[in-house]
C-alpha cells in the first residue's frame, strides 16, 4: 500500500512542471468565485476575489496553476477554477483550450490523475523534486500505527475482496 501512495505522490507532487507563457488570445471564465494569490502557492497571501462568471486573460501557466489578469487586477489560481475555451478570432486553438490543454497548435496527449491542463510539453519538461517526495513520505503511517488508530477507534478490520477475484 505504502507504494501506491509514492506512486500517487510522484504523479502528483514530485514533478516541478516548467512555466510557459500563455497565448496573449487566451480567455478564461471562472467557474467559482475565487481568491487571486500572488504567487502559485495555496500558502501565498491572497489579494483580490475575482467572482464566478468573470473574464480573465491567461498570462502564464506552471503545472496546476494559471496566472490571469481581469481588468486591473491580476494573481495565480488554480487551473480548476476555470473554464478555458474562450479565443478571440484567429487563434486555431479552440479544440485544445476547450479541453484545457494549452500551448500546442496540435492535440496534445494529456495523462493526468484529477488535473487538467497539463500538455505532452509539461511532462516532458518535468523534472523530479526530492524534497517534495520527502513530504510525501511524511505524511505515510506505519501499518503498526494505523493499527494502533484503528484500535483505538474501535474499528475492526475488514476483508475485501480485489474486483474480478473469483471468476
Amino acid at each position: 500500500m505504502r507504494y501506491w501512495h509514492r506512486l500517487i505522490g510522484i504523479i502528483l507532487f514530485a514533478f516541478v512542471l516548467p512555466s510557459s507563457a500563455a497565448n496573449a488570445a487566451d480567455t478564461v471564465t471562472l467557474e467559482r468565485d475565487t481568491r487571486l494569490r500572488a504567487e502559485p502557492s495555496p500558502a501565498a497571501p491572497g489579494g483580490a476575489t475575482l467572482k464566478q462568471g468573470a473574464k480573465a486573460e491567461l498570462m502564464e501557466k506552471r503545472g496546476v496553476w494559471i496566472n490571469v489578469k481581469s481588468g486591473d487586477v491580476s494573481g495565480w489560481l488554480y487551473t480548476f477554477d476555470v473554464r478555458y475555451g474562450e479565443r478571440q478570432a484567429g487563434s486555431g486553438q479552440g479544440d485544445a483550450a476547450a479541453a484545457g490543454r494549452l500551448g500546442s497548435a496540435r492535440p496534445a496527449t494529456v495523462a493526468t490523475i484529477g488535473i487538467r491542463g497539463l500538455s505532452e510539453e509539461d511532462l516532458k519538461g518535468a523534472s523530479f523534486n526530492a524534497g517534495e517526495m520527502a513530504q510525501l513520505d511524511a505524511y505515510g503511517a506505519s501499518r503498526q500505527a494505523a493499527e494502533q488508530q484503528a484500535s483505538a477507534n474501535n474499528l475492526q478490520p475488514v476483508k475485501v475482496e480485489y474486483f474480478g477475484a473469483g471468476k
